[in-house]
């Protein structure tokens, strides 16, 4: 009868009139199914009475209701959600970031006028933050396979031919006066990508195999190739939660994992002096390889509860505007001003949390699932890095720091995390 049904202008004419109303248009065609089956049932019953089909039709749609009351009761059921808890500690988080600069660039000359410069780039982030906002994250959904062989192509391409050496570094690319550190970007770039492919919970030895081979082991030699073994690092781990979130499946964990430990292995043997380096460092402060860890410490333990004061110079502690931030500003304001800078920190992971927690679509879940790990990771490494509890891996704390390019992709990532929020509630049945 449901064919029928559609084909009467009055019932036409009602579902128009109740779409009409609703703004997610994503959602149109489950509203119709759903006032379809309403109606349809209303008719029945109307026709067992004795009424005709056209009579019961008619009476039907009259029972429903007037049609515009009822589309503003699904607009509002399924219209846009910001959170604006994230978008306040976002922007107090930045606020707090030229803070950090103003007070960097009055201790030393050499980061004269540095804060104009955070500025501009927390200028530019926060366009890139709006318009991701607004944008429909699924679409990014069917780019995800491109996304992955275009980083991984970038990132050999850098390998071989050398990017711009920026403080040692030869990984940088310049886009006119901005230099960026690929292996920076392609961390989340990969996970992103690697989100939004498909990954089936029963699938074979073989393509599990593949799967840790390309998308495991690969990016992991790239990343060794360029010598960011932190990255490789923070690669391996976000690729088995991924694999873990996607599929919850052991034995595909457990196959997939055996290619990744291989390379892993790998890298280790050809390059393990470097990683030891970083670890006799963190074991052992005293040694020259522990030269942060032991500036960092003193620099904490003799800053008090309110420190030493505004910009403050202190010249043993290495780059202030990067990897040493979190220290240098417990330096200059005390203990206190580290803890209340740790609270917030803890807020916004907690506020990122309850956002992913909330979301119905799967792939919703494994983007926000991205999102948390990376600026989970890079917020909290770097204050346990300074507080000497972890090796130092030079990673620049998100917002705090100084980061240069950094901050655009840092709030691209959130700008995404909102987009998933605001739309959670205009995604099709079909779709969650």
């Amino acid at each position: 009868m449901r064919r029928r049904i559609e084909d009467y202008a009055v019932v036409r004419g009602f579902l128009e009139r109740v779409c009409r109303q609703v703004g997610a248009n994503s959602m149109h065609d489950d509203i119709r199914e759903e006032l379809l089956g309403h109606i349809e049932e209303r008719a029945e019953a109307l026709i067992s009475a004795g009424s005709t089909e056209e009579e019961a039709i008619g009476e039907a749609v009259r029972q429903m209701g007037e049609p515009e009351g009822i589309g503003r009761h699904f607009h509002a059921a399924h219209r846009p959600v910001t959170d604006w808890k994230l978008i306040i500690l976002v922007m107090l988080f930045a606020l707090l970031g030229v803070f950090a600069s103003i007070n960097a660039s009055y201790s030393e000359h050499m980061y004269s006028g540095i804060y104009a410069y955070k500025a501009v780039y927390l200028g530019l982030g926060f366009m890139v933050f709006v318009m991701l906002c607004f944008a429909d994250y699924q679409r990014l959904r069917k780019y995800s396979s491109t996304l992955f062989l275009v980083t991984l192509s970038i990132m050999a391409w850098i390998g071989i031919t050398g990017g711009t050496t920026v403080n040692g570094s030869g990984l940088y690319v310049n886009f006119g006066p901005v230099s960026i550190n690929y292996h920076m970007v392609a961390l989340p770039v990969l996970l992103i990508a690697l989100a939004g492919l498909s990954l089936e919970h029963k699938q074979g030895i073989i393509k599990s195999v593949l799967h840790g081979m390309y998308r495991g082991a690969l990016p992991v030699v790239l990343f060794c190739l360029g010598s960011s073994y932190a990255f490789a690092v923070l690669y391996v781990l976000g690729f088995l939660l991924l694999t873990w979130i996607m599929t919850r499946s052991g034995r595909i964990l457990a196959i997939a994992s055996m290619p990744v430990v291989a390379a892993c292995a790998i890298a280790f043997w050809i390059n393990g002096d470097y990683i030891l380096k970083r670890l006799s460092g963190f074991l052992y402060p005293d040694s020259l390889d522990g030269y942060f860890t032991k500036v960092s410490a003193e620099a904490v333990r003799t800053a008090g509860w309110f420190g030493h004061g505004f910009a403050e110079p202190n010249a043993t502690l290495p780059n202030i505007l990067n990897d040493s931030t979190f220290v240098y500003l417990i330096y200059c304001f005390g203990w206190s001003f580290g803890m209340m800078l740790m609270m917030l920190v803890g807020l916004f992971l907690a506020r990122m949390w309850r956002i992913a927690v909330s979301l119905k679509e799967s792939y919703a879940h494994h983007l926000a699932a991205v999102v948390i790990y990376v600026l989970g990771i890079r917020l909290i490494w770097p204050i346990l890095m300074g507080l000497g509890l972890v090796p130092a891996l030079g990673l620049d704390l998100p917002f705090l720091s100084f980061s240069g390019a950094n901050q655009v992709l840092d709030l691209a990532l959130l700008g995404l995390l909102v987009s998933m929020y605001r739309r959670k509630n205009m995604l099709p049945a079909r779709v969650v």
